[in-house]
C-alpha cells in the first residue's frame, strides 16, 4: 500500500506539477480524512453557520476573527487594559477603571457589528472606532462636533457611545455619506460656520485635514476643552499622511521648524512643499499658549490584529 502510495504520488508529480499535485493530495486528504493538518493547528473550510457572521465582518474589511468566548474576553482585556493605561495618563480619564472600560469594550463589539456601514476604506475600523467610542463614553460630553464625516461611520459610534449627547457633524460636502445616524445634526459646511458653542462638557473630533492650529483656536474660543484630532504627525514623518493637515498637532508642540524654514517630500507622485512663514509660526504658539497636553491614543495594534485607519492624538485646552 505504501508502495502504491508513492508511486501514484509520483504520477501526480510528473503530470500537474508540484504545486497543482500538492494541492490535489490536500483536497483528497480533506474529504477521506477530515480537516487539513497544520504545522499549528486545523484547517477546514468555513462551517456553513458561520457564514453569514463571516460576510458580516467582511463587509467591515475584517477577513479574521475570533470565535472562542474565552478568548474573544481575553482580548477584550487586552484593550481595555491599553486604553486605561492612555486614560491614567490624562487630566479628565485618570480615574476610569478597567471594570468599566471593560463593559464598554464588550459594547462596541454590538456596536461594530451592527453598523449599517459597509466597505469604509478611509474611515474609522474596528480599533479607531473602539477609542473613538472609548473616550466619547467616559467624557460623557454634552455637546459632540464632529468635523469630516465621509461615510458616518464616526458619527454613528458617536451617538452610540453618547444617546444624551448632542451630536452635529460637519462636512463640506455629505455626498458620500452612507448613513445618517437618529439624533445626529448633518451640516453640509465648515464648522465655524454655524453657531456652535459649549457651556458643559464638550469633545471636538477633527478629522477634516484641516489646519489643527486653527481648530485648537475655534475649539478653545467657543467653550470646548477636549479634543481627539486624525492624522497628527510629526513633520520628520509626515509622508504618513496622503493630505496632512498642516500644521498639526505634533508640529505645534515639537516646535522643530526654523522660521521661513520650507520642508518638501513626494507622496504619490505629487511634490508637496510646507514653509513655516512667520504668520504659521506665530499661529502655532497662539495655539500651544491654549494646550494643557497632548496624548498619543494607542493602536491597538497589537490588542487587535488588526492595523488602525487613523493617527490619533488627545488634546486637553486650560
Amino acid at each position: 500500500m505504501k508502495r502504491l502510495k508513492s508511486l501514484v504520488g509520483r504520477a501526480l508529480l510528473l503530470l500537474l506539477g508540484p504545486d497543482l499535485a500538492s494541492r490535489l493530495i490536500s483536497i483528497v486528504k480533506h474529504h477521506i480524512s477530515g480537516p487539513e493538518a497544520t504545522p499549528f493547528g486545523f484547517r477546514e473550510e468555513l462551517p456553513k453557520e458561520y457564514a453569514p457572521l463571516a460576510a458580516n465582518y467582511a463587509t467591515k474589511r475584517i477577513e479574521g476573527f475570533l470565535l472562542s468566548k474565552r478568548m474573544i474576553a481575553l482580548q477584550d482585556k487586552l484593550i481595555a487594559n491599553a486604553i486605561q493605561k492612555f486614560f491614567s495618563q490624562t487630566g479628565c480619564l485618570h480615574d476610569v477603571g478597567t471594570a468599566d472600560l471593560l463593559s464598554t469594550v464588550s459594547e462596541f463589539r454590538k456596536v461594530f457589528l451592527e453598523s449599517p456601514i459597509t466597505m469604509n476604506v478611509y474611515g474609522a475600523n474596528f480599533p479607531s472606532g473602539m477609542n473613538l467610542f472609548c473616550l466619547a463614553r467616559h467624557l460623557s460630553p454634552s455637546t459632540i462636533v464632529e468635523s469630516g464625516v465621509y461615510k458616518g461611520q464616526s458619527s454613528y459610534f458617536l451617538s452610540a457611545a453618547c444617546p444624551r449627547a448632542s451630536v452635529l457633524a460637519f462636512d463640506v460636502n455629505l455626498s458620500q455619506v452612507a448613513y445618517r445616524a437618529p439624533r445626529v445634526v448633518f451640516r453640509e459646511n465648515d464648522w465655524t460656520e454655524t453657531d456652535v458653542s459649549c457651556s458643559g462638557t464638550g469633545f471636538c473630533f477633527f478629522d477634516d485635514h484641516c489646519n489643527q492650529a486653527e481648530r485648537i483656536l475655534q475649539a478653545y474660543e467657543r467653550g470646548f476643552r477636549y479634543i481627539l484630532v486624525d492624522d497628527s504627525w510629526p513633520i520628520e514623518v509626515i509622508t504618513g499622511d496622503s493630505w496632512p493637515p498642516l500644521p498639526t498637532i505634533d508640529m505645534i508642540m515639537g516646535d522643530t521648524l526654523d522660521p521661513e524654514e520650507s520642508v518638501e517630500w513626494i507622496y504619490a507622485s505629487k511634490k508637496w512643499t510646507y514653509v513655516n512663514s512667520r504668520a504659521m509660526s506665530d499661529l502655532c504658539v497662539r495655539a500651544r499658549q491654549l494646550i494643557k497636553a497632548t496624548h498619543d491614543v494607542p493602536s491597538l495594534y497589537r490588542e487587535t490584529g488588526i492595523a488602525p485607519t487613523s493617527a490619533y492624538k488627545f488634546v486637553e485646552l486650560i
